[in-house]
C-alpha cells in the first residue's frame, strides 16, 4: 500500500477492500456501517496514504474469489497460510490469535492431531 502512495495520481486510485463478518475484527454495526479493529487499522491506512478505499463486506467464498480477479482490491482478516502465501502480497498482521479446538478428555472419539503452521 505504501507503493500506491507514490503513484501518480494517487489521490484518483481506488481500492476495493473486501471482508467477511468476523466479529470484533470486521462486522456491521446495529447502524449498518463497517466497523472493527482490523477495519479501523486499514481505513487509517488509506487515509494516511491518500487514497480512496471503498469496504465491502460479502461472504467469504465470494470475497476470496474476487480479491484474486481485480488487482486493485485487497481482502482484510484473512489467514496466511502456504497455499495462500504465493497468491497475495501481503502486508500486516494487521492482529493475530491462535485457534484452539476443545473437547472433553473423556470424549474418546475426538483423536487430537498434532498441527504444524
Amino acid at each position: 500500500m505504501i507503493f500506491l502512495s507514490h503513484c501518480a495520481n494517487a489521490n484518483e486510485f481506488k481500492l476495493v477492500i473486501y471482508t467477511d463478518h468476523f466479529s470484533p475484527y470486521n462486522f456491521k454495526n446495529d447502524n449498518d456501517q463497517l466497523v472493527g479493529i482490523n477495519l479501523d487499522i486499514v481505513k487509517d491506512i488509506c487515509t494516511i496514504i491518500a487514497i480512496t478505499c471503498e469496504f465491502k463486506l460479502l461472504p467469504w467464498k465470494r470475497a476470496y474469489s474476487l480479491v484474486q480477479k481485480d488487482p486493485h482490491s485487497g481482502i482484510v482478516s484473512i489467514a496466511k497460510n502456504t497455499e495462500r502465501e504465493p497468491l497475495f502480497n501481503w502486508i500486516g498482521p494487521l492482529a493475530s490469535s491462535q485457534t484452539f479446538f476443545y473437547k472433553l478428555k473423556a470424549n474418546k472419539q475426538v483423536i487430537p492431531i498434532p498441527l504444524s503452521m
